[in-house]
């Protein structure tokens, strides 16, 4: 009886979701998808794009962003106003057990302020995340020509 258990749990175990192979894995903590589009010419601030995915039974709560390649970043998060689509700071962003918390673009994001230099194709930012509970996660996100998708979230 032994061995089918254990030919069980291998079958089992082989065919639970992996996380994407550029996922950083803390704790209950997946984030993976992390991306920038590369800043036009004499940007003041960029944006950067991931999905962070809580599988614990607990809710977490990013608290902000640091990376050495900006003289700041903030958490945003969009808005709308009498139609007008806008965006604001967020001191706080919640990621709810067994949730998502997806940064795209249109949506909420990471917002460089001054980055130096200012971010290009092939780049690696790397950015430091800082949660509540999980404390600070270490990530890079890679830098591409902006597209069309890029906007797609904004109509």
């Amino acid at each position: 009886m032994r061995f089918p258990l254990i030919a069980f749990v291998l079958a089992v175990s082989a065919c639970a979701p992996k996380p994407p192979p550029d996922a950083v894995t803390h704790g209950a903590l997946i984030i993976s998808g992390a991306w920038a589009p590369a800043s036009p010419n004499g940007a003041q601030t960029a944006a950067g794009y991931l999905k962070i995915e809580n599988k614990g039974d607990r809710d977490e709560h990013l608290m902000g962003a640091a990376s050495p390649r900006a003289a700041s970043v903030e958490l945003h998060t969009t808005t709308m106003s009498a139609g007008m689509m806008g965006m604001a700071k967020a001191d706080v962003l919640g990621v709810p057990a067994h949730g998502v918390l997806e940064f795209k673009p249109g949506g909420d994001h990471l917002m460089f302020f001054n980055p130096a230099p200012p971010f290009k194709e092939g780049d690696k930012v790397p950015v430091t995340l800082q949660f509540k509970d999980a404390g600070p996660v270490g990530i890079s996100l890679s830098v591409r020509a902006p597209g069309k998708d890029d906007m797609a979230g904004m109509q």
